[in-house]
């Protein structure tokens, strides 16, 4: 059986509801947050219920309070994400940067580079090992003496 409440006067109900309720922040968080996801309001009902809210105290807060939270929460989100993938960028230039370097010593003391050469450094995702094999470029006079097959190549 459907309710018959207005959708605004029901969300306004549940949210009164919850902030005088004897719970915890958090809760009263989550509670509101349910709310608002299961009674949901067109563009006409969310401009009325806006108008409503402001009007009443306990609600105007419980709704100022979860829309600062989940903005904190949206920011910390995307500056973690922006680390991560600075981190992961960062990350792959070095790797890139480092096997550029292997490629460059070896054509400079070598002439030339196998194509097999080049698809084993490709493999390798370790920077470490790259410089591994770098410092092995710097003195090696043919590419059968680098140690390209070492367990530790990836």
């Amino acid at each position: 059986m459907k309710s018959q409440w207005d959708p605004v006067q029901k969300k306004l109900r549940c949210l009164r509801s919850i902030g005088h309720a004897p719970i915890d922040e958090a809760r009263r968080f989550l509670l509101a947050k349910l709310v608002d996801l299961y009674v949901e309001l067109d563009e006409a009902q969310m401009k009325r219920f806006a108008a409503e809210s402001r009007r009443d105290e306990e609600v105007r807060k419980m709704v100022i309070t979860w829309e600062e939270t989940i903005a904190e929460s949206e920011a910390r989100g995307e500056a973690r994400g922006e680390a991560r993938g600075e981190a992961r960028g960062e990350a792959r230039g070095l790797l890139e940067a480092t096997r550029n370097s292997v490629l460059r010593v070896l054509q400079r003391r070598l002439a030339s580079v196998p194509p097999y050469v080049r698809e084993k450094l490709d493999a390798i995702r370790s920077v470490e090992r790259l410089e591994e094999i770098l410092d092995q470029a710097l003195t090696v006079s043919s590419v059968d003496e680098l140690r390209l097959d070492d367990e530790t190549s990836n």
